[in-house]
């Protein structure tokens, strides 16, 4: 929405110091790659937690309840992990992007 905004070179990496050693000319994929780099990542994490949810449960014969018990144990706590994970980096990519290709200042 705002392409003609954006300027014709802008700063895309910074040194350990935080001074810019890495440029970048706008062009359409140089103002969309980050948003689709998210896009994949959410992708790819959503199909992830699809699969852990749809994955064989392994019971032991010997205690099936415990063994039970500790899969779907797992099971929650991997899903949570896979949504923090996809809430940060979508946060973060976000930020990234408007810092370095919206932002004007």
């Amino acid at each position: 929405m705002n392409y003609n905004a954006i300027p014709d070179v802008f700063a895309t990496h910074w040194n350990a110091v935080g001074e810019v050693d890495g440029w970048t000319e706008k062009t359409w994929l140089s103002v969309i790659v980050m948003p689709l780099i998210l896009l994949g990542t959410q992708i790819s994490l959503f199909i992830m937690g699809i699969g852990m949810k749809r994955a064989k449960i392994q019971l032991s014969a010997q205690a099936k309840e415990a063994s039970a018990n500790r899969e779907l144990t797992q099971r929650k706590y991997g899903s949570w992990y896979l949504a923090a994970i996809n809430y940060t980096m979508t946060i973060l990519l976000v930020v990234l992007h408007y810092t370095t290709v919206i932002l004007e200042n």
